[in-house]
């Protein structure tokens, strides 16, 4: 049986059935290395077979998919191992570990298994690698906003001091550019707006100003300009930009999606509540056939139509949008997502705003619970 939570501290669980998954893996491995693991990849029968041995000299407690390490046999075995064999074991580490991350951070129904490898990724993962981008854009996309905040400063940083990087690089630019999104989404607009400002040029000049970088810096700004307090600066910006989008990367981009969505919200927020309920009405058929019915942006989308209809007067049609997201997007980012929580504080306000001060009530004391 697995330890007790009081006692999980001193474990480290190996999400063995994720690392040794993907066969193709082998390759990565160092020749002594691969003689050991690799004729576990792919295999869970071997994988079984290895789990069980070890168990029997109790150096492992089964925990489901994965295997429970007392954090004392982890140092004995380090110290064991010829100091010109524990970098070949450190870089077999990182290689099952960024073959078993997830290819797509913005897809919930990766998320456990981003969750189950984020500490191993943490520990073995250098800050410039591709696993580590893949962790912080994970933070960030399930809701973990100050940590992947925290994170990519880290990356930056990392790209900026790195030889065969530097502080031009595009990638250095990229890690930059998801800095200042998530400071933005950890609740300082105006420090991400600053941060954009001044990354727009740079990623102008060194990429061009129509490459699909520079335009997601722009329209980032614009919608940071808006969060700042600036709604009409941040409508005519995306105004501005949406007819560059279009013409540079389609008019059924995810990018120009998200432009679009943004100068939805700009307009609304700019004084006009009835045109930013059109725009997304229209807007969301088309996010629904390119993305999903479920995609968290999708979802995004659904909020903000349930919002702006709401604040263009129909206060219970925005009610019964709410009550009818509220439970699909519970299932899809979990229920303390800041979406989740947005989402239940929007269905109370507006059933308020319906007439129904009591049913008001159980949404907000739902909401309370989670904070």
């Amino acid at each position: 049986m697995p330890p007790s939570c009081a006692l999980a501290g001193i474990y480290r669980r190996a999400p063995l059935a994720l690392l040794l998954a993907d066969a193709r893996a082998a390759g990565e491995l160092a020749p002594g290395v691969a003689d050991t693991v690799g004729p576990l990849l792919g295999d869970p029968v071997a994988m079984g077979d290895a789990v069980a041995a070890l168990r029997r000299y109790s150096l492992v407690t089964p925990d489901g998919d994965a295997v429970l390490v007392h954090r004392l046999v982890q140092a004995i075995t380090l110290a064991q191992i010829p100091s010109d064999a524990a970098g070949q074991w450190q870089q077999a580490a990182a290689a099952l570990i960024e073959a078993a991350l997830p290819g797509d951070p913005r897809e919930p129904s990766d998320w456990p298994a981003f969750a189950a490898l984020l500490p191993h990724a943490q520990t073995a993962l250098d800050l410039t690698s591709n696993g580590m981008w893949r962790i912080a854009s994970y933070l960030g996309e399930s809701g973990s906003y100050p940590a992947a905040r925290d994170l990519f400063q880290l990356i930056a940083d990392a790209d900026t001091e790195n030889d065969a990087k530097g502080a031009e690089h595009p990638g250095t630019l990229a890690a930059r550019h998801n800095l200042a999104r998530w400071t933005g989404a950890a609740g300082d607009a105006p420090g991400a707006r600053d941060q954009f400002a001044a990354l727009l040029p740079i990623r102008e000049r060194i990429l061009g100003a129509e490459h699909p970088g520079t335009l997601a810096t722009r329209a980032n700004l614009a919608e940071v300009t808006e969060q700042a307090g600036d709604a009409a600066g941040g409508r005519n910006q995306s105004a501005a930009l949406l007819p560059i989008i279009e013409r540079v990367l389609g008019a059924e981009h995810r990018d120009t999606l998200t432009t679009r969505a943004d100068l939805a919200f700009c307009t609304g927020a700019a004084g006009d509540a009835a045109g930013a309920r059109d725009q997304f009405a229209a807007l969301l058929p088309i996010r629904e056939r390119i993305q999903g019915a479920e995609h968290p942006e999708t979802l995004r989308d659904r909020h903000e139509l349930a919002r702006w209809t709401g604040e263009a007067g129909d206060a219970a049609g925005a009610r019964d949008q709410f009550a009818a997201l509220l439970p699909i997007i519970e299932r899809v980012l979990g229920a303390e997502h800041p979406g989740t929580l947005t989402t239940r504080g929007n269905l109370a306000n507006w059933t308020g705003e319906a007439g129904d001060a009591a049913g008001a009530h159980d949404p907000v004391r739902r909401a309370a619970a989670h904070h």
